[in-house]
C-alpha cells in the first residue's frame, strides 16, 4: 500500500490496472505456450519432456481412493499446480501480454515494476 501511495502522492502515476488471473494456470494453451518456450530453448528433448510434463495425468486422492485424470491432456490447456517448473512456464507464456502491454504505449507511465 505505501508503494501504491508514493507512485499516487510523489510520481504523479493516475492510472490503476486490475486483473483477474482466475484460474490462469488452468487455462493456458499448450501450443502457444510451447511455441514461448521454443525460442528459448533449443533441445528438443528438453521440448518433448515439457510437453509430456504438461500432458501427464494428475492423480489426486479422494475420499474413495485415488483419482486419475487426463483433463489437461484432452483440452490442450494447462499447467500442472504445484509443479516445479509450472510458474517459470506460466511466466513466459504471460511474457506475450507485457510485450503487448508496452508495444501498445500502455506502460509510457507505468514503473518498471510495483512490488
Amino acid at each position: 500500500m505505501r508503494r501504491v501511495y508514493d507512485h499516487l502522492a510523489y510520481h504523479e502515476r493516475r492510472d490503476v490496472v486490475d486483473a483477474d488471473l482466475s484460474d490462469y494456470f488452468g487455462t493456458i494453451p499448450h501450443g502457444p505456450l510451447l511455441k514461448c518456450v521454443a525460442r528459448r530453448v533449443a533441445d528438443g528433448h528438453v521440448l518433448a519432456t515439457i510437453k509430456a510434463w504438461l500432458c501427464a495425468p494428475v492423480v489426486e486422492r479422494v475420499k474413495r481412493g485415488l483419482k486419475r485424470t487426463t483433463e489437461a491432456r484432452d483440452t490442450k490447456r494447462g499447467v500442472p499446480q504445484g509443479a516445479v517448473v509450472s510458474p517459470l512456464l506460466a511466466n513466459l507464456y504471460f511474457r506475450r501480454f507485457v510485450l503487448a502491454w508496452h508495444r501498445f504505449g500502455l506502460a509510457s507511465n507505468m514503473p518498471e515494476s510495483v512490488d
